[in-house]
């Protein structure tokens, strides 16, 4: 049984190459193929690749949230959909759910990349055999075999380094300016009784700085840049009202 898997970028190259081995093992009647591997250099890639699609009986598509909708993937996709008369086309999610897909694969069976996902995928595959294996046999070997994939696709999925820092909500911002606004407020209370006329001049300093924020509280980083002068300010400040009073 050749089964024709479709990748585009990564982590989905790396995944498909490390799940395009392992099946050879454990769904021995599969013929796993992937363009990365079998189109050699110099070959007519274009043929070869409309010939493993022509050849295949089953689709297995490496979706991420960054590449369904692809145009490349959507191509092979669509070729394997229209090749397969009873539409043997398998999603498998690998950093998304499966009601998570927006693109026109969301109209297939689709599978995790997870331990439950691939099993219920070998045991699909299995079932495929024109002599399938008996299901414990199948089990026995899928326990034996899925911990030489598992560690593959996660080293994959941290090949894409960590994760972008998720940017702050308004709310968030809004929540932190006010804090530190009061914070300031009640800071320049504290110290009120120790002010003298020498003082007035970095008082002034950190109110005008505050009005400005107050102003501009609809452009929230600049108005963070701001509210940092005014606490570095009152820092200054205070370390000049100590030396004062040593």
């Amino acid at each position: 049984m050749r089964i024709f898997i479709s990748w585009s970028g990564e982590p989905s190259r790396s995944i498909a190459r490390a799940i395009r081995d392992w099946l050879r093992v454990v769904v021995q009647h599969s013929d796993p193929w992937m363009s990365d591997q079998e189109i050699t250099s110099g070959a007519r890639w274009n043929d070869l690749l409309a010939e493993a699609l022509e050849q295949s009986d089953f689709g297995l598509v490496c979706v991420t949230r960054k590449n369904q909708s692809a145009p490349w993937l959507m191509f092979e996709s669509g070729a394997l959909a229209k090749h397969l008369k009873t539409a043997r086309l398998v999603p498998l999610c690998i950093d998304l759910a499966p009601s998570e897909i927006t693109s026109p694969l969301q109209s297939f069976q689709a599978r995790t990349l997870d331990r439950e996902g691939i099993y219920r995928l070998v045991q699909d595959l299995s079932a495929l055999a024109k002599q399938p294996v008996p299901r414990e046999s199948v089990d026995m070997l899928f326990e034996a075999m899925w911990p030489k994939l598992e560690p593959k696709i996660a080293a994959a999925n941290n090949s894409e380094g960590s994760p972008e820092r998720p940017k702050r909500s308004t709310e968030d911002m809004l929540v932190e300016l006010v804090t530190r606004m009061r914070d300031i407020e009640r800071s320049l209370e504290s110290e009120r009784k120790g002010i003298d006329t020498h003082d007035i001049a970095h008082l002034a300093d950190i109110a005008t700085v505050l009005n400005e924020a107050s102003r501009r509280m609809s452009h929230l980083e600049d108005t963070a840049y701001i509210l940092n002068r005014a606490a570095d300010t009152l820092t200054r400040y205070r370390g000049e009202g100590d030396a004062l009073s040593g």
